[in-house]
């Protein structure tokens, strides 16, 4: 962040205890915890407070866990908030943190069950595997940490949404939740016949929780 000193110039630190930390002249704080057993790390996390002359603190906070998953991919969670430490302060909703950018952006996602973790839209394929994706997607069982925003088509790669829109929206949701677009209109009576027409059709945008 341009405006941040905890790592340049800390007025305080401890680097070396249980409960490491560094602090600016600022007031912005950054917090740092290890979690082990038996000699293994298991666990790392941190706290960033970065406080504004509004009167508020932005403050971010990720755990990474290593090797949660079946198959022993490291799991990282994240979680901002925007905190008044003055009377009258006005809050804001804070943007998604540039970390999980920054990860996305050097191809870190890793997999979610059958679906890669991605900014960017998952163009379904018009065949025999692209029918099971979507079928997996419609049954809660195509993914295991993130919810999936489906498209479905008006027609031959045709959406309510433009392309751009799309893109846009699998770009704001990275990290977040997949954005899953089938390929036709047709695809959809595919779908409709292995999910007992539990699918979503007609250019619908569907949400399906993990």
């Amino acid at each position: 962040m341009a405006d941040s000193t905890v790592l340049d110039n800390p007025r305080d630190q401890d680097l070396a205890g249980d409960t490491a930390h560094l602090r600016s002249q600022s007031g912005e704080e950054l917090r740092l915890r290890e979690l082990g057993r038996e000699g293994t790390l298991e666990a790392i996390g941190f706290r960033h407070d970065f406080p504004d002359i509004e009167g508020r603190l932005w403050r971010t906070e990720a755990v990474v866990r290593r090797g949660v998953s079946h198959d022993a991919q490291d799991l990282i969670r994240l979680r901002t908030e925007c905190i008044a430490r003055a009377q009258g302060a006005r809050l804001d909703i804070p943007r998604k943190p540039f970390l999980i950018k920054t990860i996305l952006r050097d191809g870190w996602g890793g997999k979610d069950r059958e679906l890669s973790v991605s900014d960017s839209p998952i163009w379904i394929p018009d065949d025999d595997a692209g029918v099971a994706v979507a079928r997996a997607v419609t049954l809660g069982q195509a993914t295991q940490y993130l919810p999936v925003v489906y498209i479905s088509a008006t027609g031959p790669l045709k959406w309510l949404l433009s392309q751009n829109q799309i893109e846009r929206l699998a770009y704001d949701l990275g990290g977040v939740a997949h954005v899953v677009v089938e390929p036709s209109r047709a695809f959809s009576f595919r779908v409709r016949e292995l999910t007992a027409e539990q699918n979503t059709y007609g250019g619908t945008l569907e949400r399906f929780p993990i």
